[in-house]
């Protein structure tokens, strides 16, 4: 199984480690268990002054007067062994591998013991793993565990993606909390009502101990925004007449549809457009697209930059998640080039993942690039690869040795490739391709030139383009990630630049983007219309629907 790093913080200290590492550790033990299995104990030899500054559970067990402040051994039930190592080595070194499928395990284990560096750390790997089949396990746990910031994050993923979760075998699991929040919500991004009310459907028939909640969770969905002929079809499914409130409900909107959209009084909520339509929609595609903008108004454009793939025994860098919102003009022509993931070598290397690109055509400048993550050598004593950058200038590689490390590139330039034979080139940027490096380092090329794809290594004895489309470099060490600005190449490759234009309004920057680039541009509000075509509008409503 692959696994991940929850490690946001840099080792303690080199005594601690070592101490960790060496086993030579003092009296006081866990003996962490399950209740299924009260006979298997795994005993942990461990310092309390450590445990309870990294912890104020621990610190409050041990100053408490309690049984376990004078015994040396403490038994915790229901914790599996493994997990609790995971937590030790956390105090001990400030770092930890964990399996990517026992990531949220730790985190509430993390949580339960009151460990705020290592929760902390194991949200922010979740928060990048949110995919349409786990947001809704890590969005149940959040709200059960009240986590805040991962509730929040999973259930902007859900808004933005509610269709295509829906469509998942896993939402049927989701919570009637976060499904009345879901549909409650004006931030929705969904096909149509139609959609949202089929979803709901399909959730309160997944069990019959839902029955009861039919009224609350349709009373969310906004019927009058249907056609007649979608209501029609709503009528004659048994939810209809589930409850007097929902056939009053739709009564209501078909009231509103016959009276030719004038919404009756009252309800508001109900007939009120959903405030976020996905304008348009775009994934590693191998080329630049182009989409022209339909209407004038503000627009919330998102674009991710591509990860780096693992190598055979370290992990590539993750791509930025780069998030703003612009002023579009009906008729402007945006070009999108989304980052492609590098591919690992026959050495067990990969190359940098690509930068995702979004500009306005003729522009000098872009409006959103997402860097992407820096890939690695991959060997067992070589690095990981840099996460992407989230300012403009990228990162250099990393290496034990920085002779062997190639510079992060700056304004729009791409990165430096690393001195030393197959160690990677440097990643593309937006203006400047990866540059320097020996005969066998293959450097990406920059956005203007051939889109960003690395160049062609054949004949060269490493010269293989593993980089990822968009700005990405490659070669058989770690080459650096694509971007505004282009990553070093070195053992472990540096990350890609981002960058946010100034026009930009609400910015966001993040990093934990896993897989291809990809880009959504969404509809946040249309332009009003001009005075003289509103006090037409105006003119057409009747006196009487006036208070």
């Amino acid at each position: 199984m692959g696994c991940t790093r929850t490690q946001s913080l840099p080792a303690r200290s080199l005594s601690l480690s070592s101490t960790w590492a060496s086993g030579h550790l003092p009296s006081l033990s866990f003996a962490p268990r399950m209740s299924s299995d009260e006979g298997a104990q795994r005993p942990f030899r461990c310092h309390r002054a450590i445990l309870a500054t990294c912890s104020p559970y621990f610190d409050t067990l041990f100053s408490s007067g309690m049984r376990e402040a004078a015994n040396n051994e403490v038994v915790l039930r229901d914790c599996h062994p493994d997990l609790m190592e995971d937590v030790l080595r956390f105090c001990y070194t400030g770092e930890c591998l964990v399996a990517k499928g026992s990531v949220m395990e730790l985190l509430l284990l993390a949580d339960r013991l009151d460990v705020p560096a290592l929760r902390a750390a194991c949200e922010q790997v979740i928060e990048g793993s949110i995919a349409m089949h786990t947001v809704v396990d890590f969005l149940n746990a959040a709200q059960e565990r009240h986590l805040a910031s991962l509730e929040a994050r999973c259930m902007e993923f859900l808004l933005e993606n509610f269709d295509l979760v829906a469509a998942h075998a896993s939402f049927e699991r989701l919570s009637a909390e976060g499904l009345a929040a879901a549909l409650g919500s004006d931030a929705l991004c969904v096909s149509g009502e139609l959609a949202a009310f089929q979803a709901a459907a399909r959730w309160l028939g997944a069990e019959a101990a839902r029955a009861p909640l039919a009224p609350d969770i349709l009373q969310a969905v906004r019927f009058p925004l249907m056609a007649a002929q979608q209501l029609c079809e709503v009528s004659e499914h048994p939810l209809a007449s589930c409850s007097p409130s929902v056939q009053e409900a739709l009564l209501r909107a078909f009231v509103h549809v016959c009276d030719g959209g004038k919404a009756p009084k009252g309800g508001a909520a109900a007939f009120r457009p959903r405030a976020l339509s996905v304008a348009a929609r775009f994934a590693f595609s191998g080329h630049a697209e182009t989409w022209t903008v339909p209407r004038s108004g503000l627009f919330r454009i998102t674009a991710r930059g591509a990860k780096a793939s693992d190598g055979a025994h370290r992990s590539g860098g993750r791509g930025a998640i780069i998030t703003g919102t612009f002023r579009l003009e009906a008729g402007q022509q945006l070009r999108v080039l989304c980052g492609g993931m590098s591919m690992r070598s026959p050495q067990g290397s990969s190359g940098g993942g690509g930068g995702t690109f979004v500009m306005i055509a003729g522009e000098d400048l872009p409006l959103v690039v997402a860097g992407g993550g820096g890939g690695t050598r991959g060997k067992v004593h070589n690095f990981d690869g840099a996460d992407a950058s989230l300012d403009e200038e990228a990162s250099a590689a990393r290496a034990a040795n920085p002779a062997e490390c190639g510079a992060g590139g700056a304004a729009g330039a791409g990165g430096a490739a690393s001195p030393f034979r197959g160690l990677g080139g440097g990643g593309g940027g937006w203006r400047k391709g990866g540059h320097g490096g020996s005969d066998t380092c293959v450097n990406g090329r920059s956005l203007a030139d051939a889109a960003g794809q690395a160049v062609d290594g054949k004949g060269m004895p490493w010269g293989v383009p593993w980089g990822g489309l968009g700005g990405g470099a490659g070669g058989a060490g770690g080459g650096g990630g694509g971007g505004f600005s282009g990553g070093g190449g070195g053992p472990g490759g540096g990350g890609g630049g981002s960058f946010m234009h100034v026009d930009a309004e609400d910015a966001l920057r993040r990093v934990g983007h896993e897989g291809a680039g990809s880009v959504d541009i969404v509809l946040c509000v249309a332009a009003l219309p001009s005075a003289g075509g509103l006090r037409k509008s105006l003119s057409m409503i009747p006196d009487s629907f006036w208070p």
